[in-house]
């Protein structure tokens, strides 16, 4: 596997990680302590951020570890030049962790990160702001970046180099 294909497959395989903690935050979420009994621990915590706030975080985090997996192997067969390869990488690497922060942060803010102004769900925060300015930078390198896969791919198949 190529440098860059595989150091995408590493970022995903952690964000795939930081998706399975996010399902204990959220199991502490609906529990509303941390109970791991039968040890002696249960300790009351109060989170901030809605159910499926913390729902969208445990799973939208697992299917960017999915998502930056898979274009990792397309990466790999994509017909592009050695720098072209590094920068679509690259793309896909800042989309899938300013993501995870999204989804984290979205749950700190009033307006659920969805606007820098006020919404229809809340105020403007510091919070929000945060996970929201990246997020739309992140979420335009990712079509640039798949876009830069995808146009590498189809041109490994017109030459005939995609392997089986």
């Amino acid at each position: 596997m190529r440098h860059a294909a595989r150091n995408l497959l590493i970022h995903g395989l952690f964000v795939l990680t930081a998706g399975m903690l996010l399902g204990f935050v959220y199991m502490v979420f609906l529990v509303g302590a941390l109970d791991l009994r039968p040890l002696p621990l249960n300790v009351q915590i109060a989170m901030p951020g809605t159910e499926h706030g913390w729902r969208v975080a445990h799973v939208g985090s697992l299917i960017n570890g999915v998502f930056a997996v898979a274009l990792a192997f397309a990466l790999d067969k994509a017909g592009l030049e050695p720098r072209a390869r590094a920068w679509a990488g690259r793309l896909i690497i800042f989309a899938i962790w300013v993501n995870v922060l999204f989804y984290i942060l979205a749950n700190f803010a009033p307006n659920r990160a969805l606007s820098w102004n006020a919404n229809q769900y809340g105020e403007a925060s510091a919070a929000g702001m945060i996970a929201f300015v990246p997020a739309v930078f992140g979420t335009l390198s990712a079509v640039v970046g798949v876009v830069m896969i995808l146009r590498g791919v189809l041109r490994s198949r017109a030459e005939g180099d995609v392997a089986d």
